[in-house]
């Protein structure tokens, strides 16, 4: 991994997190707290999921045939496990404290949302850049 994609990543990540977090603090002074909450539990899983994927696709690509077999295999079992997340985080109230807490669906997918939309917008700003 270059420091080029090294920099990409960080931006994105660094953008996401922004979002994440300015739409949160505002939402919470209008809404109840589980949708900033969900927001939030939606960015960090889907920020999880981007850097997973990038880092597995990078080791199936440029790896010996022996670990890409490998690495393919983790692929697989991340898309289970993520799944799995979203499934007990949706179905299952987590328990914050003394705080009974439910996800709010739209929250979720809303977080989910930012991360993929940032991921979307910085490509866009940087293939602008190269072009001139």
């Amino acid at each position: 991994m270059n420091q080029e994609d090294i920099m990409l990543y960080k931006k994105i990540f660094y953008h996401s997190l922004f979002v994440i977090s300015v739409l949160s603090g505002l939402l919470i002074f209008f809404t109840k707290y589980q949708i900033p909450i969900s927001i939030v539990i939606g960015g960090v899983l889907a920020m999880f999921n981007f850097f997973a994927l990038v880092f597995l696709v990078k080791k199936i690509t440029t790896g010996e045939p022996r670990t890409q077999m490998l690495y393919s295999l983790l692929f697989m079992f991340k898309l289970g496990i993520v799944g799995i997340i979203f499934f007990f985080i949706i179905n299952y109230s987590l328990l914050i404290g003394e705080i009974n807490f439910s996800v709010d669906i739209l929250g979720l997918l809303l977080g989910i949302t930012i991360v993929v939309s940032t991921l979307i917008i910085d490509f866009f700003i940087d293939n602008s850049k190269i072009k001139r």
